[in-house]
């Protein structure tokens, strides 16, 4: 048993990541993560900022996004919601 399942198990506490990313989603991190105990993730809008600035991971999708003629605060949603999506699978 790892550490973070034993915090759970014996405190009752609830381990989750805050800085979800898609490289975590599509690399296998998140998925080993929850293996280790980790039990929710969070997407906070400024995190989400962040991950879409600091990384080319997001820059193909928000690309054919606008050019098919979203607005830049639309396609940022649309980023958004498609991430929580792939959390789900």
């Amino acid at each position: 048993m790892t550490m973070l399942q034993r915090l759970y198990v014996e405190q009752g506490q609830s381990p989750w990541l805050d800085n979800l990313t898609r490289r975590y989603l599509r690399d296998g991190t998140l998925a080993e993560l929850v293996g280790r105990g980790i039990r929710g993730v969070t997407a906070n809008p400024r995190i989400f900022a962040k991950a879409i600035e600091g990384s080319s991971d997001y820059d193909e999708h928000f690309w054919s996004l606008t050019s098919a003629g979203e607005s830049a605060e639309d396609a940022c949603w649309e980023l958004a919601a498609n991430a929580s999506q792939l959390n789900r699978h």
